[in-house]
């Protein structure tokens, strides 16, 4: 049970995402906003949406520098909220998004969208 067990166990915590995926950049933005004001709003606004007939979920880390990083869980993106002192840099990545059958434009616009509105 066990040797069944740690594989399972593996696969969940390392994600089903393409490291490739997840590293390619999407969109970025800059705000003066500071780093909390920025995620919270993301986050709210990203939860209250819905992508394949699932609610999404966000979660935060803390990140390198005083950063944050958000992940979309059900939404298949990522956004890095970095401090650059009198900047904060906001990096999508929402490769990882994407279906076999196709690119969700859509979903990504919706994530763009979403940070716009609170830079």
């Amino acid at each position: 049970m066990k040797k069944i067990l740690l594989p399972i166990t593996l696969l969940m915590l390392t994600g089903c995402a393409n490291p490739e995926l997840t590293k390619k950049v999407t969109a970025e933005f800059t705000s003066k906003k500071d780093v909390k004001n920025l995620s919270v709003c993301i986050a709210e606004k990203s939860d209250m949406r819905t992508f394949n007939g699932m609610r999404i979920e966000t979660t935060e880390k803390p990140a390198r520098d005083g950063g944050v990083s958000l992940a979309l869980i059900n939404g298949g993106g990522y956004i890095d909220i970095l401090d650059k002192g009198m900047q904060r840099q906001v990096i999508y990545r929402g490769e990882a998004a994407e279906t076999p059958w196709g690119k969700l434009t859509n979903r990504k616009n919706d994530v763009i969208s979403d940070i716009n509105s609170c830079l």
